[in-house]
């Protein structure tokens, strides 16, 4: 689990293929069991892993799990959760996946899906501005 987030519950990675990744953004409800949130649809985030994948380019490791999650702050203001997806081990240890700049803003890299690929959080992190 990243830190400061709180799982609210898991949810199937077709399920989110299919109900957040559309073409207009708005908020849809999210309901399990004794939790709910509103979720943002169609980020950035869901379009390159539906299109790109959930494989990290680098290391080879796929996704294999995803959560509802929220920060403490968003939760006290009563806004938006995400859906985070983690590649799950035998052991329960979960590994983040990200959206990674081909070329680094810093750089000069653009916020465009042609300019996004998927990286688990240990890889983009040891990548860094490069």
């Amino acid at each position: 689990m990243s830190k400061g987030l709180i799982t609210l519950g898991k949810i199937g990675i077709n399920e989110v293929f299919q109900r957040y990744v559309i073409k207009n953004r708005k908020i849809l409800n999210w309901t399990k069991g004794k939790h709910s949130a509103k979720i943002r649809t169609n980020s950035d985030r869901y379009i390159l892993f539906k299109t790109k994948g959930l494989t990290c380019v680098n290391c080879g490791k796929t996704a294999n799990k995803a959560y509802v999650e929220i920060t403490q702050e968003n939760l006290r203001l009563g806004t938006t959760a995400h859906i985070n997806f983690y590649y799950v081990d035998q052991s329960g240890n979960r590994l983040l996946f990200t959206k990674d700049h081909i070329i680094p803003k810093s750089k000069g890299g653009k916020d465009c899906q042609e300019n996004y690929q998927t990286m688990c959080q240990i890889c983009n992190n040891m990548k860094g501005s490069n």
